[in-house]
């Protein structure tokens, strides 16, 4: 059985997106996606992440007020505290300023989201590989990016593309994709840890959220938008939910009603590991070596906005769900 760890903001938010679009789809919902959000814009966040969720959600619900929640964003960009936020912290707040202004047509709005995008371009894209920096500073976290950042800033890019037409966003959304395509596992697993410069520094934990949401909704989305098919990656990306990963487990348990949540080397092997393989990086900037099931295990548990970004991902896009589920 579950058991309740606390209220996020985040998750929260996540999931009313992923309702929302259910809802647009005809499925109904148990849920008051307003009671949900007005909740949520009670407890007060100076994170961007959050409130870039909270613009876009808003923007969805036809919230009033919300240039209050674009204001508060707005100064945690502010030009002295971009250089620490993440490339997750960046994509979900660029997500957040473009929808809206899309829906409000302000034009201070679509500056702010043209200025994000102008940062994330010139400060955060390897000019080689076309992976993402981490952040804008901090020297040694800079270089080790994880997935998040890629799926983050490149889902924001395409959304930024879609709304403006601007294809500078486009085209560094699709060198991410093609390049996260290149280092994708045998088994069609989503490596954790990345060398910016291309290459990866650690798999560990592959996330089943990562397979069947939050990959393909940025795959999609720059799919989309640049005319590109990425049906092959995300085909092999669902497989591997399926029991096609190397410890040969379904991630899916019906009789729990959950998706397992990764696969995880044991502890306190993985910190360990993780600790070696990027130094081993660091210093001989050597590629991740050759994976084994070795001291992996299945982390059987569920975080919330798992179901949240699935919805998101896939309602509305039957054809490209049949093509990668196939009878499933």
């Amino acid at each position: 059985l579950g058991r309740q760890e606390g209220f996020s903001e985040r998750y929260t938010l996540i999931c009313l997106i992923g309702l929302h679009y259910a809802q647009k789809m005809g499925h109904t919902s148990p849920f008051d996606l307003d009671l949900l959000y007005d909740t949520v814009a009670r407890r007060s966040s100076d994170n961007v992440a959050d409130l870039g969720l909270q613009l876009w959600a808003g923007t969805l619900l036809n919230k009033e007020d919300l240039q209050d929640v674009c204001m508060s964003l707005g100064r945690g960009l502010e030009e002295g505290r971009l250089q620490v936020l993440t490339g997750m912290e960046l994509g979900l707040a660029l997500s957040g300023l473009t929808a809206y202004a899309v829906q409000s047509g302000l034009s201070n709005v679509f500056q702010m989201a043209r200025n994000l995008k102008a940062f994330i371009l010139q400060h955060l894209v390897h000019p080689k590989s076309g992976l993402f920096f981490h952040c804008a500073g901090s020297i040694f976290r800079k270089s080790f990016p994880n997935f998040a950042t890629q799926v983050y800033l490149m889902h924001g890019l395409a959304q930024y593309a879609r709304a403006t037409g601007e294809q500078d966003a486009i085209e560094v959304a699709t060198a991410c994709a093609d390049s996260l395509c290149r280092l994708q596992q045998p088994d069609g697993g989503w490596p954790w840890v990345y060398r910016a410069s291309g290459s990866v520094t650690e798999a560990y934990e592959v996330y089943s959220v990562h397979q069947d949401a939050m990959m393909p909704m940025a795959f999609l989305e720059v799919g989309e938008v640049a005319r590109r098919d990425y049906r092959e990656p995300v085909e092999r990306s669902l497989q591997w939910l399926y029991g096609k990963n190397e410890l040969k487990v379904n991630m899916i348990d019906p009789s729990a009603q959950l998706i397992y949540r990764s696969l995880r080397r044991r502890y306190p092997f993985n910190k360990v590991v993780l600790g070696i393989h990027t130094l081993r990086d660091m210093i001989f900037h050597r590629p991740f070596p050759s994976r084994s099931g070795l001291l992996v295990e299945v982390n059987r548990t569920c975080r919330p906005y798992h179901p949240g970004w699935i919805l998101y991902a896939w309602c509305g896009r039957k054809e490209a769900l049949k093509s990668a589920i196939g009878d499933r």
